[in-house]
């Protein structure tokens, strides 16, 4: 990034302050359009008691819409200890998580899971029995390599947790939310204005004069709704999107960080299989929630975009196509972060063959070192 070697994860804490400045930027001049600088006040304030209130009753609210049940201590649905996975994952090192989150369950055919709460001491995570019986059946019965891959998935969810991606989008969010409010707003204002003029043009008689305002208008009313209307409010939801693609990335660091690459590559590879319908079948709530989950929804069609902007065969209106669906991917395509996690998986191993080799050669110079003597 910009010539300076900077870690993946502070890429992405960078590209993520960057979007929330933008989208607070919209918040500010949509606000003070409407109403000046009692606009700011009010649509800044407006949005941090919203998002407040949304951050209190964010854990108990998601679960409930998921319909996600509490995983009790002596339970192991589809043979997975998720309470002893995750009371031993929070405590290693680069997590050191001090409050066990809240361990749920989610009865659905999808493979998929997601974390949620307002903060670090109040969290919880779900998955679905989709994803667990996936991995059983994908490992064989080698239960020791299916436990691998859920911990994997786990340990991204605990990296979402311990970075704080959870408060981070829950507020952009609730700040894109304003900003498309703020902009209906001001077209409304707009639109209320052009009609007063409008009536006083009327009582004139020049019909001359008011056929060329009532022109102008209609030409200024149309570039207005597509401003208010579709510009602006989709403007901040890109930024939203981005943010939410950045913070995956993130995330995956975090199995990376505790030794966990490869299982972490191969978790996303079993994501990426579909269901026995050969398609991903997914609840309206599951859909609602997809910014949240540990995975595109349709992770095939993804890579299907990403595969197809890479054939020298694509026309310029195909690319323009697929790079706009890409913009409003709530995720990265799962083969960019599988290559991601195989990358830092062998600097890993690099590291520590190039460790190996120092710690035998120094031991060799000490052996010749006392030989000599």
């Amino acid at each position: 990034m910009f010539g300076i070697k900077i870690s993946p994860t502070t890429e992405t804490n960078i590209k993520s302050s960057l979007v929330l400045a933008g989208v607070m930027t919209m918040v500010g001049l949509l606000g003070s359009l409407v109403a000046g600088t009692a606009g700011v006040i009010a649509g800044i304030g407006l949005t941090f008691t919203v998002s407040a209130a949304t951050m209190w009753f964010s854990r108990e609210l998601a679960l409930w819409l998921m319909n996600a049940k509490e995983v009790k201590p002596e339970e192991k649905p589809e043979g997975f200890d998720l309470n002893k996975m995750i009371d031993k994952l929070r405590k290693e090192k680069a997590i050191d998580l001090k409050v066990m989150p809240k361990v749920c369950i989610m009865d659905s055919k999808t493979k998929n899971a997601f974390a949620t709460g307002r903060h670090r001491g109040h969290t919880a995570i779900a998955i679905t029995t989709g994803l667990l019986q996936a991995a059983k059946d994908h490992a064989k019965g080698d239960m020791e390599k299916a436990n691998r891959w859920i911990e994997a998935i786990l340990l991204h969810e605990l990296g979402h947790i311990v970075n704080g991606d959870i408060a981070t989008k829950t507020m952009a969010s609730i700040l894109v939310g304003s900003v498309r409010v703020m902009s209906e707003s001001l077209y409304t204002q707009r639109v209320e204005n052009r009609q007063a003029a409008k009536k006083n043009i009327t009582k004139k008689n020049d019909k001359a004069d008011a056929s060329k305002k009532n022109e102008q208008s209609w030409l200024g009313a149309m570039g207005e709704y597509l401003v208010f209307n579709w510009i602006i409010p989709y403007t901040g939801s890109l930024l939203a999107l981005c943010l939410s693609r950045t913070r995956e990335y993130a995330a995956d660091d975090m199995a990376a960080k505790c030794g966990r690459a490869k299982d972490m590559a191969e978790a996303f590879e079993l994501l990426r299989k579909p269901g026995e319908k050969g398609r991903h079948d997914h609840s309206p709530q599951m859909k609602a929630f997809s910014a949240m989950m540990c995975a595109s929804l349709n992770p095939e069609e993804d890579q299907k975009a990403a595969d197809r902007l890479k054939s020298p065969e694509v026309g310029f209106f195909e690319s323009l196509s697929l790079n706009i669906s890409q913009l409003f991917s709530t995720h990265p395509p799962l083969d960019a972060r599988i290559q991601r996690m195989r990358d830092q998986e062998k600097q890993t191993s690099d590291k520590d063959t190039k460790k190996s080799k120092n710690t035998d050669d120094a031991e060799s110079n000490k052996k010749k070192r006392a030989c000599c003597h």
